[in-house]
């Protein structure tokens, strides 16, 4: 889960720097991926919930089943919304303005950070690729690095990363 989560944020940062951009096919190009980061999260809901579904199941068909299982799916119309816009732009070049991106990647991250809160337990803000780091110790010191990285303490952080790198080489050398 945590990875489909990771990939989730991954392209809703990589929409979010094209919705910065003035021109329209940057501006669908975020909308794409914006969407692609709702379908990536509804899909990673599916399969926690053991909905059976197709492959094949479309975005809107997998948004109903989730609700018809129960959940309340945040931001629901406005998802459908972004995809009706993702689908004017990939299958018909409808040229969005750049306030359309910044709207539909508003209305994403309400939808990401909510269900990711009420149905991971997870503050899809504090995810990052460290998570996947599969020994505890190591992932500690390489958060503390993150942490440092975020206050401009870059000596500090290197010196926490390099203690992860030490500790991760033993590991290895076991082997």
């Amino acid at each position: 889960m945590i990875p489909q989560l990771l990939l989730a944020k991954r392209q809703f940062l990589e929409g979010m720097a094209y919705a910065k951009r003035p021109d329209p096919v940057s501006c669908g190009i975020a909308i794409s991926l914006f969407q692609d980061a709702a379908e990536m999260l509804v899909w990673a809901l599916i399969k926690a919930r053991n909905i059976s579904v197709k492959d094949s199941s479309p975005f809107t068909t997998n948004l109903e089943l989730l609700q018809k299982d129960g959940l309340t799916v945040p931001e629901a119309p406005r998802l459908l919304e972004l995809n009706k816009a993702r689908i004017g732009f990939k299958h018909y070049g409808n040229l969005p303005a750049p306030d359309e991106a910044r709207k539909y990647q508003s209305y994403v991250e309400d939808f990401l950070r909510s269900a990711a809160a009420t149905q991971f337990g997870q503050d899809i803000d504090q995810l990052s690729l460290v998570d996947l780091v599969p020994f505890e110790d190591v992932r500690g010191y390489l958060k503390s690095a993150e942490a440092h990285i975020a206050k401009g303490d870059l000596s500090d952080a290197v010196h926490e990363a390099s203690i992860a790198k030490v500790i991760l080489f033993a590991k290895l050398a076991k082997h």
